[in-house]
């Protein structure tokens, strides 16, 4: 039983992860690790090889390597086929 609320606040190390998906998203957690407002795990994920090759994140993952040839997924189209894609394979 915890006895002291504060000191065991002050102790809990919470297992928080941030995720960016896509372009914006991926921005984004760059902006978060260039600021250091975050204390727990970052991850960028996007079909932009160039894109992820920038980023700050802790964890970088290429979605869809074998649908889009490595590179981007460039028209909207192919990106809205893309997560139909992943779930069929």
């Amino acid at each position: 039983m915890v006895t002291d609320l504060k000191e065991f606040a002050r102790t809990a190390k919470p297992s928080v992860a941030v995720v960016g998906l896509g372009g914006a998203g991926c921005n984004i957690t760059t902006w978060i690790a260039e600021k250091r407002y975050f204390g727990g795990t970052i991850i960028a994920a996007n079909t932009d090889v160039n894109h992820l090759y920038v980023q700050k994140a802790d964890k970088v993952i290429l979605l869809g390597e074998k649908i889009c040839k490595v590179t981007v997924a460039g028209l909207p189209e192919m990106g809205r086929r893309l997560p139909e894609r992943l779930l069929k394979s």
